[in-house]
């Protein structure tokens, strides 16, 4: 069994980035303090789902597939939810049979950069493929959004 995702940017490299997509520097604190979800504990809990919903020693069955997506996004949607963040979230789930071809997954986004986010974690085992994307939508009203 193996994970791996596409390398995340730091929580550094996205504060530099925020910060340089602004005129006025003094903004820089208040887009911190809206990155409230982190990216490390998302990946645990698609972790911790994926191996919820799918044994590690599984082997693919195409009769299962619903149950596994269904385990897999349903236990994902709470452990998020039980963070009590101000963020709707939005979990796909694409199981498949594992010919060690890989598999492309892409996912475009129009949002508010400085509070929205996406995480995807991959998992495989030798039959098995599983890839979970997480989208986190900042709900929390500020001045700035009401303006």
């Amino acid at each position: 069994m193996s994970f791996s995702a596409p390398p995340e940017k730091s929580e550094t490299s996205v504060k530099e980035e925020l910060a340089a997509d602004t005129q006025d520097p003094s903004v820089t604190q208040f887009q911190e303090a809206q990155i409230t979800v982190t990216a490390e504990e998302v990946v645990e809990i698609i972790k911790r789902s994926i191996l919820f919903g799918i044994n590690e020693e599984e082997v693919y069955c195409p009769e299962k597939l619903t149950k596994w997506c269904t385990n897999i996004t349903e236990e994902c949607i709470q452990r998020l939810a039980d963070l009590k963040k101000p963020f709707k979230y939005i979990v796909f789930c694409d199981v498949g049979q594992n010919f060690g071809n890989g598999i492309h997954h892409t996912l475009t986004t129009y949002w508010d950069r400085l509070k929205d986010r996406v995480f995807t974690q991959a998992w495989t085992n030798q039959t098995i493929i599983a890839i979970v994307t997480v989208i986190a939508v900042c709900t929390e009203i500020t001045r700035d959004t009401m303006m």
